[in-house]
């Protein structure tokens, strides 16, 4: 009789245990989740969730807020690619970034950078791969979800140019954009507008607000914006490529127009 008091005192105590870690787990993760939307209601932004009303789940266009797109871009520095074909959490799926990239296209780069609208045609896109941040788990932000971490990169080839778009895996904002033309003067049409109204236009899209252009560093000129430790930067460079076919070497002369942005890039 003795010995059975003792192995249900045993399995009550391990029962106790396990019950106290659980608990103890969740409240950890409900702090967490307070902190975070503590965060992103002071930043007033909408953040990458699911707004609970009334017990039901009501879905809003996800956007970044200036904290998570922070953590994401630091994640993302010197990261490497490294595909990961499996999806995770809010992720889109592959059709769904392309719509989206072809959408970006549509309505910024063809309004203010370039006019070749064949560009946005399926049989231009050559690569597409999914991609995580989260390499380096010294840099990861618990009050950031991991989905968010990861991005689709998309790669555009035409004849006359490639074009490729970092999108986030889950908002679908463009955080980086790269444009290598061999027939500038018709791929980058639209260039007249300012630099500094191209910088204007780009942090809108990414929900982000300018606030003055600082000095260019030779390479990029920045915006700096009011959400602090954000710049956006666009460069206008030129740059040369070898080519050798049998014994004739060819040099061929590219422009590359590019998009980004930063955290803490200038300082």
């Amino acid at each position: 009789m003795m010995r059975y008091k003792n192995y249900w005192r045993t399995i009550s105590g391990i029962l106790a245990v396990c019950i106290f870690i659980y608990a103890g787990h969740s409240a950890m993760q409900g702090i967490l989740r307070k902190q975070r939307n503590a965060l992103l209601s002071q930043e007033g932004y909408l953040s990458a969730d699911n707004n609970e009303t009334g017990g039901k789940e009501e879905k809003t266009k996800p956007t970044l807020s200036p904290y998570e797109l922070k953590a994401v871009l630091k994640s993302m520095e010197e990261f490497g690619e490294e595909e990961h074909p499996e999806l995770f959490g809010r992720q889109m799926e592959r059709d769904e970034a392309v719509a989206v990239a072809n959408q970006w296209i549509e309505e910024f780069y063809l309004a203010y950078i370039g006019e070749t609208a064949k560009i946005t045609q399926s049989e231009g896109q050559e690569n597409i791969m999914l991609s995580f941040g989260i390499n380096r788990p010294e840099v990861l932000d618990p009050l950031v979800e991991e989905d968010l971490y990861g991005h689709w990169t998309i790669l555009y080839r035409t004849r006359e140019m490639d074009l490729t778009l970092v999108l986030n895996a889950v908002t679908g904002q463009v955080l980086r954009m790269s444009a290598d033309s061999y027939v500038p003067e018709r791929n980058f049409m639209r260039l007249e507008y300012a630099k500094s109204k191209v910088l204007a236009a780009y942090a809108d899209s990414l929900s982000l607000h300018g606030e003055n252009i600082v000095e260019t560093d030779g390479k990029y000129d920045y915006l700096q914006l009011k959400e602090d430790g954000l710049q956006a930067g666009i460069k206008d460079e030129y740059f040369a490529v070898a080519t050798q076919k049998d014994d004739d070497t060819r040099e061929t002369v590219i422009r590359r127009i590019g998009l980004e942005v930063f955290v803490d890039r200038y300082w």
